[in-house]
């Protein structure tokens, strides 16, 4: 019995010596391939941080190049012009889009010579529209005619901004009430019919091209009814106050500037 407990033993200890064995030999093909896959992927790590490489070069270049341009797009350049001269560099042009309500807003440069259909051809080719549809207004809902130059829509001091409006259609022609309203105001002679003292083709001219306010407003309902509303009647409340009450606020009045002083 203690032959078999000592060869027991043996083979526990030999048994522990193998499996101390085969952990290493585990742990050195487990190193192995870490460092297999190391190599794999070695290069696909370089090429990778490359890649991120250059592309934060270029990044920061790109905003480099926009610090430089938004510097150079928005420093004013010096004019030497006569002392007090209306110098105009920039121009602010709001345009908002058919069918929607956002007003986008955007400043171009300009410079003495350049015109009214200039900036309206550069604005409209910008947001994508034609030309031919669209035409550019002061704040004041003034035309400007193409034949202008874009500084002599401006006042000194007033705000240099247009907006991109869609070109009107040609207006309906004047209704009878329209025409009864601008004949001149003379007696007729006896026995002498007089027709119409007016130049049609020039009401018609002033339709197309003058500003048809009604039709527009009868659109937008509200601002329409609400253009016709008549001022509310006064207030009668001057008409209540009585001496009483004028002797009662000075008291109370009195009485506070007592208390505080």
């Amino acid at each position: 019995q203690q032959r078999a407990a000592d060869y027991e033993k043996r083979l526990m200890r030999k048994l522990q010596m193998l499996d101390a064995d085969l952990a290493s030999k585990r742990e050195e093909v487990e190193g192995l391939q870490r460092s297999l896959n190391l190599e794999r992927n070695k290069f696909a790590e370089e090429y990778k941080s490359e890649k991120r490489e250059r592309e934060t070069k270029a990044k920061t270049q790109e905003e480099r190049i926009r610090e430089y341009l938004t510097e150079v797009l928005y420093t004013k350049p010096k004019h030497k012009g006569k002392v007090g001269e209306f110098n105009l560099d920039t121009v602010l042009v709001s345009f908002v889009k058919p069918n929607e309500s956002f007003r986008y807003n955007l400043a171009f440069r300009v410079d003495a010579g350049t015109s009214i259909a200039q900036l309206r051809n550069s604005t409209c080719k910008y947001w994508g529209v034609s030309s031919d549809n669209f035409i550019l207004r002061t704040m004041a809902n003034n035309k400007c005619q193409d034949d202008n130059k874009v500084k002599d829509c401006f006042k000194q001091g007033e705000i240099a901004q247009l907006r991109l409006e869609m070109r009107r259609e040609s207006a309906e022609p004047p209704t009878e009430e329209e025409l009864k309203a601008i004949q001149p105001k003379t007696k007729k002679r006896a026995g002498r019919k007089q027709g119409p003292r007016y130049n049609a083709k020039g009401v018609e001219q002033i339709q197309k091209f003058g500003e048809n306010y009604a039709s527009q407003l009868r659109r937008m309902g509200g601002v329409y009814f609400l253009l016709k509303l008549r001022d509310t009647k006064p207030s009668e409340h001057a008409a209540k106050i009585n001496l009483r009450n004028v002797l009662i606020y000075t008291a109370l009045v009195v009485l506070s500037a007592t208390v505080y002083m």
